[in-house]
């Protein structure tokens, strides 16, 4: 049963690895693009005086005590033709904010500026319905949009509105997002790694290679026609933003991205600020890929190359179920894959969709900025793992979010929360209103894994490596190493060609002579023992040996004497183990089954076998894959005379406990023989221990500042 339950867990950990690659191939295609259109910034038309159009700001807010007056004074120093520029504050604040706003609006509008601050009669649609709202009523033919924690600079709509006079098809023009606080926290800069190569690589290698793009709910303009003709902004999904950018765009209207003008705003500096923006962006986004992929993939105009682009950026968050359905399963493997060492194969095959880590990692070296490349190289060193563990500690908070967009449950239009923050030190949020109250429930499985994924590292170095050592004979026919005959083998494939000879040592109380041979090479030395001098022999390894894939395979020893010896193996012979070869006649066995090891940190991959009769034939069923080729669960037999051995390796390592070794009876004789077994080193198990470490460090940030940043 738990062969079965290993075999489907391999299966569900290959179909999330193998989507992982080939998202990672559809960012490595998105790099190059960039790579070779990031010098290419699209060419601004110039517009006469009398051409300049009617445009419309709208700032949906909600509840933005400490930066709405900094907007309404950034968005109040925009450079436009007079008349031409409309403001709207759509403010659906339920606190004093919307005093705070109504002051410095009235403010504004003393100086002449046409600024409305818009309150609807019912909050319905989150955002959405405010952007509706304020639509229906507007006078602009164009329409920017800004949230409330961005600073945009006062030449945007003059850098902005000339390029949608390139054609009257451009619906969009969307801007780079830039960051006001990246450097306050090692949270906020890891933010700003993982967006740059957003508005980076993203946004310009899509627009570049003719794929869809998104309009990213700021810091752009919409042409206000394109949002009547591709039905408006809709309030079923919780990324309104991303869900009308593609129906738009399959309704044949074109978007701009401009990397080279940046719009400031403020990164979510609490951890639980970070959450509810995360859980916003994977589950709406989740929302689109049910609502917008099958139009995606059914749309005869677009091309392949459209089709599999829009697929993977509309599924986007399913990379965060993918890497939490290889993050789970990741322990169990490493158990598998040192259980049933026949599936060996099979973690090797998976160990080629690692190179996706590689291709993510161009992808973000090159979304960094152009500076000082050794001061790049350095910082990209730990900034990538960093990024990439945070984001895996986030992935159970978010693959619970892409899981609920997918299934269709419903929920609030959680807003990110803003606290003024720029820079490295200007601004706190410590002791600021809309921090999260209480810790989600959902810290506590966080922790839970950090656990878990500790245990990973623990299982990798108690229970994967193993030193070499010799185990006990398979079967009771054992003797001592005192007598007047003895077989003894190494080791099989365990001694490599760096060694020259072995030593032995014979000692005995008679004078008397003894004869060492190796019937595999013919081999063979007599010498005279003395008892008062015991007899150290040196044996050439390639005398007793034949080279094989540059291991030596040793032959059975043979020790006869015609007086009582004692024979000692000398510490370059430790790989060796001495056995009497005439055991008493009840002790003969015809039948082996190779036991398990005595240890859970050993595994019996070696077996060797002695015939003790001339034509003894045997009969092998290993459960391993073995050195030789021999496949598991293949029973191959082997005729053996007296002395001849038969060596038995598990390739790669792998546990031979349970194998069936048995004599064929001929002519109603049961011929015996002898079988050792002994344990190769292996070493740890050590590929899976980085995702491990990262996983664990990633799953303790985030809990640890999800509760140090909740309010006690």
């Amino acid at each position: 049963m738990f062969y079965q339950l290993s075999i489907l867990a391999i299966f569900l950990y290959g179909c999330f690895l193998i989507f992982l690659f080939v998202y990672s191939l559809v960012q490595l295609n998105l790099a190059v693009k960039y790579a070779k259109f990031k010098r290419h910034s699209p060419r601004k038309p110039v517009l006469k005086d009398d051409q300049w159009p009617v445009v419309t700001i709208q700032l949906p807010v909600y509840n933005e005590l400490y930066v709405i007056e900094r907007l309404i004074d950034a968005i109040c120093a925009f450079e436009y033709p007079a008349g031409k520029l409309e403001i709207q504050v759509l403010d659906d604040s339920t606190d004093e904010s919307f005093e705070v706003a109504a002051k410095k609006i009235a403010e504004k509008q003393a100086q002449g500026i046409d600024i409305k601050h818009v309150k609807r009669p019912k909050r319905e649609g989150f955002k959405a319905g405010a952007l509706s709202y304020g639509l229906d009523i507007c006078r602009g033919e164009f329409v920017a949009i800004f949230d409330a924690d961005f600073i945009p600079r006062k030449d945007f709509l003059l850098q902005t509105i000339p390029h949608f006079f390139h054609n009257d098809r451009i619906g969009v023009v969307q801007t780079k997002w830039e960051h006001l606080n990246e450097e306050y926290s090692l949270l906020t800069r890891l933010q700003a790694f993982g967006l740059d190569a957003h508005f980076t690589v993203e946004q310009v290698g899509r627009n570049k290679g003719e794929h869809f793009i998104n309009f990213n709910g700021t810091a752009g303009v919409w042409r206000k026609s394109t949002i009547y003709d591709a039905g408006g902004w809709e309030s079923d999904t919780i990324t309104e933003d991303l869900d009308l950018s593609y129906r738009a765009q399959l309704r044949g209207w074109e978007f701009i991205y401009l990397p080279m003008i940046g719009s400031p705003s403020e990164l979510p500096a609490e951890m639980n600020a970070l959450k509810a923006q995360q859980f916003r962006w994977t589950k709406g986004a989740a929302e689109c890929t049910v609502k917008n992929l099958p139009k995606v993939l059914n749309a005869k105009h677009l091309t392949f190359g459209q089709k599999v682009h829009g697929s993977f950026h509309l599924m986007n968050s399913v990379v965060f179920l993918c890497i939490l359905g290889c993050s789970v399963l990741s322990v169990p493997m490493l158990i598998i894959k040192n259980t049933y060492g026949d599936l060996e194969i099979l973690f090797k095959i998976a160990t080629v969709f690692m190179i996706s880590f590689f291709f993510l990692g161009y992808f973000y070296w090159i979304s960094r900025p152009d500076k000082q490349f050794f001061k790049k190289f350095f910082n990209f060193l730990w900034e990538y793992p960093t990024f990439l563990s945070v984001s895996m500690g986030l992935s159970l908070h978010n693959a619970v979010a892409v899981l609920e967009g997918f299934t269709g449950k419903k929920s609030a239009f959680v807003r990110t929360p803003k606290f003024a923050i720029s820079g490295t030190s200007s601004g706190t949020w410590k002791d600021k209103k809309y921090r999260a109250i209480k810790v989600s429930p959902l810290t506590i499985f966080e922790f839970l894994m950090c656990v878990y994924f500790a245990f990973g590292i623990y299982y990798a170095f108690a229970f994967t490596g193993r030193k070499e050592k010799p185990l006990a004979q398979v079967g009771s026919a054992i003797g001592s190493s005192e007598g007047s005959e003895f077989y003894f083998t190494y080791y099989s494939g365990d001694d490599q060609t760096a060694k020259s000879y072995h030593a032995l040592r014979l000692q005995t109380k008679e004078t008397t002579t003894a004869t060492i041979d190796c019937k595999l090479t013919g081999w063979s030395k007599t010498i005279t023992v003395s008892p008062d001098q015991p007899a150290v022999i040196q044996i050439p390894i390639d005398s007793v040996a034949t080279l094989n894939d540059n291991f030596y395979f040793v032959g059975a020893i043979h020790v006869t004497a015609q007086e009582p010896i004692e024979l000692a193996l000398m510490p370059d012979f430790k790989h060796a183990d001495v056995y009497s070869m005439i055991p008493p006649a009840s002790q003969m066995k015809a039948t082996y089954s190779v036991p398990d090891a005595p240890s859970k940190q050993e595994a019996v991959t070696e077996v060797s076998l002695l015939a003790l009769e001339d034509s003894t034939i045997v009969t092998v069923n290993a459960t391993h894959q073995l050195f030789n080729g021999t496949q598991a669960n293949a029973p191959y037999t082997v005729l053996l005379n007296k002395g001849d051995i038969h060596n038995i390796l598990a390739k790669d390592g792998g546990n031979l406990a349970g194998t069936s070794i048995q004599s064929i009876q001929s002519n109603n004789d049961s011929k015996s023989f002898a079988c050792y077994a002994g344990s190769a080193p292996k070493p740890y198990d050590l590929g899976l221990l980085p995702f491990h470490i990262m996983l664990t460090l990633g799953y303790a940030f985030v809990t640890f500042y999800s509760l140090k940043h909740a309010r006690s």
